[in-house]
């Protein structure tokens, strides 16, 4: 909880004149071409991207839309990923768009978790990290202790 909190609130609350921090200088509706920054090493296959969307709580506006899209090569369990948040209402009634970038990778699920995967986000810009409990389909939002969050709200979002 503590870490949705803290990545709505760099996001989403107060100053509504601050930068995303980790869109450093372009604008919110920055969109730029990742996927040509994977790193490729032989043997590892095609690249591939898989994309997670759903609705995410946030502090200043009726809710976010995230769109995850993560690239990789076929056989590799890291990658760089395009988080698009779409901010509900955000801007005098106008949704405001924002798009995260940074590297990700898979590993193995945690105590409380053993067998599953998590994927960890870390966004270029120096913030926090974000972490997802793989479930089938599903990317649960995790918080910054690794345990899935609970909550009346949404946290999860649903493979494409």
């Amino acid at each position: 909880m503590v870490l949705a909190a803290c990545t709505l609130l760099i996001c989403s609350c107060g100053n509504k004149t601050k930068k995303n921090a980790t869109t450093e200088e372009m604008s919110p509706t920055t969109e730029l071409n990742i996927r040509d920054s994977v790193k490729q090493v032989d043997g590892l296959g095609k690249i591939i991207e898989e994309i997670y969307e759903g609705p995410i709580p946030a502090a200043d506006t009726p809710g976010q839309d995230y769109l995850l899209t993560l690239y990789k090569q076929k056989d590799a369990d890291s990658g760089v990923f395009d988080l698009k948040q779409t901010f509900k209402d955000a801007d005098n009634g106008e949704n405001k768009i924002f798009h995260t970038y940074g590297e990700w990778m898979i590993f193995d699920g945690t105590s409380d978790y053993p067998g599953n995967k998590i994927y960890q986000l870390t966004p270029y810009g120096g913030v926090n990290d974000i972490n997802f409990l793989l479930d089938e389909e599903k990317l649960h939002m995790l918080d910054m202790d690794m345990k899935r969050i609970e909550s009346e709200f949404n946290y999860t979002l649903i493979k494409k």
